[in-house]
């Protein structure tokens, strides 16, 4: 079995390489031969449901910058930038990035060196946790995030983990981040400063971000998007791929070119690309299964439905694929502004089984 990923932006071929398996990979093979087939002819439908296929395939795809980031970039907050993010209504505006170059309107983020592909990993990148303090309590202590970029700017998610922090829960969510809310809500209102203060004379660039992702609610606080169909087009009659506008797609191959083949792809939308390099970019990718033991310890049982909000699910590791480069990477082209000129990115996903 091997695996490659490919990057594209519209029909331009951004990037093509292959991805690493990790030990999470031969523990779910070690899952699918040891669950005993007679747990499915039990009528308590919780214990026959963890016979059901989709527990033991790939069930989300997650983002991660490097833990340097997290200590830096939008998720750095000193006393200035809270009392500013104090009097502003945070479940539409959030301020993001101070120490830009005035002379430009985008942004390269602070980050160090990602940890190098490791088999035994069990998280993107680990010890990614924001070293923000709101009040002497820091923010890491209410939500403790699963080492990758994280989902929390929507108002809604800021209700489910962050309530206990009241009229400064989104305070919290601006510096743990990462996604911006979806358009039907008004997207997510973004300013940048050149590090010489928080007054709107040194504002660099501000505007509006809208999150595909959000929009379709399929990614969760944790920053784990979907899995939200599979199948092989072409092979079942009125059969029609769902669209990756929705989430993380998956279909296998039908002819003899294809056969042994599953594709996994997604649109990671433009306002999700340029917000998330307020927060460090992104710079690492991975595909999870669920983690049957862990979420039955945690005492949820099958079937898993997905929630964005409060998703039963516990995810173990599957494939990860490090970037070199930052996929917010971006500059300013002429007159067009860099911070506000992103695209949108389909990722796509293949595991070769032959």
């Amino acid at each position: 079995m091997r695996g490659e990923v490919e990057i594209w932006d519209g029909d331009k071929l951004l990037h093509k390489e292959s991805n690493l398996l990790v030990d999470g990979a031969g523990e779910l093979l070690a899952d699918i031969m040891t669950v005993s087939p007679s747990l499915s002819s039990i009528e308590d439908l919780a214990t026959s449901s963890i016979t059901d296929a989709s527990n033991y395939t790939i069930q989300a795809i997650s983002f991660a910058t490097d833990k340097v980031a997290f200590k830096n970039n939008a998720h750095f907050l000193d006393a200035a930038k809270g009392t500013l993010l104090s009097s502003v209504h945070l479940h539409t505006t959030v301020t993001a990035v101070s120490d830009v170059n005035q002379t430009t309107s985008s942004y390269t983020p602070v980050v160090g060196i990602s940890s190098p592909p490791n088999p035994v990993l069990t998280v993107l990148e680990p010890d990614c946790n924001v070293d923000a303090k709101i009040e002497d309590v820091y923010v890491s202590s209410t939500f403790s995030g699963p080492d990758q970029n994280v989902n929390l700017i929507p108002s809604a998610h800021q209700d489910s983990k962050l309530a206990t922090w009241g009229t400064l829960s989104s305070v919290a969510a601006s510096v743990i981040g990462c996604f911006p809310d979806g358009s039907s809500l008004g997207g997510t209102n973004v300013s940048a400063f050149n590090g010489n203060g928080y007054a709107a004379s040194d504002v660099v660039f501000s505007g509006n971000y809208d999150s595909v992702v959000n929009e379709a609610s399929s990614m969760d606080v944790s920053g784990f998007v979907n899995m939200i169909m599979s199948g092989s087009p072409g092979t079942t009659t009125g059969y029609a791929m769902s669209s990756t506008l929705s989430g993380l797609c998956v279909s296998g191959g039908h002819d003899a070119t294809n056969s042994g083949t599953v594709e996994y792809s997604m649109i990671l939308g433009s306002g999700d690309v340029g917000f998330s390099n307020l927060y460090g970019g992104i710079y690492n990718m991975g595909l999870w299964t669920i983690d049957m033991g862990e979420t039955l310890r945690s005492g949820n049982t099958p079937p898993y439905s997905f929630g964005p909000l409060d998703n039963p699910r516990k995810y173990r590791l599957f494939a990860t694929k490090h970037l070199t480069k930052n996929l917010g990477y971006i500059n300013d082209h002429s007159t067009n502004a860099g911070a506000f000129n992103y695209s949108d990115l389909t990722i796509k996903w293949r595991l070769h089984f032959l």
